[in-house]
């Protein structure tokens, strides 16, 4: 059901007021996902002071994404029906109470809970912000759809790595940005104006509707593990690439593996851009190709203490996350009944935030019982298999597989 929307408020495209929204919406995402990012260096001092496992570490990261997945599920078309600016508050409301929760965590339980509260509201937000952009520029906003998650999640890496290293106070000050920045955000959407008119329907919305029609069963099977893999490789670089960057390059510099992991979502955020025009049996051939070099020169950078040859794979990776995550996605709703597109969206999310999640929380096990530099290796390997059974199954996909958005 297409949205209701006022025609007074229409915003004329390329104006100031529409370029002024365009910016105000699309930082606003962009923080969300600077935020979940921005503990990843802090992780291993977290560790130090806590004294928790590698397993635990892993499942305080995988708690958020578990949380984003069940609540963007939920809450998907929520704002369809209340309007965006209520849940796109309320989601900025609820991500300042959990960096204030970050900000006085001293408990293994108090990292949990700040978690799932940053999960829940970034799940709440997502999918709220992603239409308030399109319904104020449909090209322009779109596309900062796509560009702003992986953009926010690279600079979030790196802000919070330079901050470590530089303050005094790292456990605090990175919280209290994050906060003052979302604060000043939600006092900015307050005093704009609403674009959707309020309808009936929002409980029932709330019922989550995962649909896997017929149509879209092959791409799933054929196209959909190179996306997950490139998930599962991203949940990774965010919760143990600083452990790993300390122990195979023997340093504590937290701006080291920053950068090693502002590298990946960058590159894939880029490349989800300059690729999303193209054939998708294209796009799903340079994520394979990308994706094995890329762990190809992780597995060689790891086993040879060469930070170069890490830089190089987080790149390469970076390039067949992206082209992974878009070429799955065209080829879905290329393929998806109008009718059931929701529903494909949903599984959609479904595959990429589960993948992101569950695997870390093995690879932590690993990492517990096998030593980090194994596990690695083992991890990287796995997914390279994957991708590379994703190449050969490619060579089929241009004959049948659509190659619209």
């Amino acid at each position: 059901m297409p949205l209701t929307r006022s025609h007074s408020d229409a915003l004329p495209s390329g104006s100031p007021r529409a370029m002024g929204l365009l910016l105000l919406y699309a930082s606003t995402l962009f923080g969300l996902l600077a935020a979940a990012s921005a503990p990843t260096p802090l992780y291993p001092l977290y560790q130090q002071t806590l004294g928790f496992s590698d397993t635990m570490l892993t499942v305080i990261f995988a708690v958020y994404a578990l949380a984003l997945l069940a609540t963007l599920l939920i809450t998907g078309a929520l704002s369809d029906f209340i309007g965006r600016r209520p849940v796109i508050v309320a989601a900025l409301l609820l991500q300042g109470i959990s960096m204030w929760v970050f900000h006085e965590a001293g408990t293994t339980t108090e990292l949990l809970m700040a978690r799932l509260l940053q999960g829940v509201a970034t799940g709440l937000a997502t999918s709220a912000l992603g239409a308030a952009l399109v319904d104020i520029d449909t090209r322009l906003g779109g596309l900062l759809a796509v560009a702003c998650p992986m953009l926010g999640l690279s600079s979030g890496i790196l802000g919070s790595s330079l901050l470590v290293d530089s303050s005094a106070t790292p456990f605090q000050s990175i919280y209290e940005i994050l906060l003052a920045l979302y604060s000043l955000q939600a006092m900015a959407i307050v005093f704009d104006r609403e674009r959707v008119v309020p309808r009936p329907g929002a409980v029932d919305s709330l019922r989550p509707a995962v649909a896997v029609p017929q149509s879209i069963r092959a791409v799933i099977w054929r196209i959909a593990p190179i996306n997950m893999a490139g998930w599962a490789l991203c949940g990774f670089y965010l919760a143990l690439m600083p452990a790993l960057s300390a122990d195979v390059l023997a340093s504590d510099a937290a701006w080291r593996s920053g950068v090693l992991i502002f590298l990946l979502p960058l590159t894939g955020g880029l490349v989800a851009v300059a690729l999303r025009h193209r054939d998708t049996a294209v796009i799903v051939r340079i994520a394979g190709i990308a994706m094995i070099t890329g762990l190809s020169l992780m597995i060689a950078g790891t086993i040879k203490g060469h930070a170069s040859l890490l830089a190089l794979g987080g790149v390469s990776s970076g390039i067949g996350f992206g082209a992974g995550f878009l070429g799955t996605k065209k080829a879905m709703l290329a393929r998806a009944p109008i009718e059931q597109r929701s529903g494909v969206i949903s599984l959609f999310f479904l595959l990429s935030y589960l993948p992101f999640s569950l695997p870390v929380i093995l690879a932590g096990i690993g990492a517990q019982h096998a030593g980090l530099v194994p596990t690695t290796i083992g991890f990287a390997s796995l997914l390279g298999l994957i991708c590379a059974w994703v190449l050969g199954k490619s060579q089929s996909l241009a004959s049948d597989t659509p190659t619209g958005a």
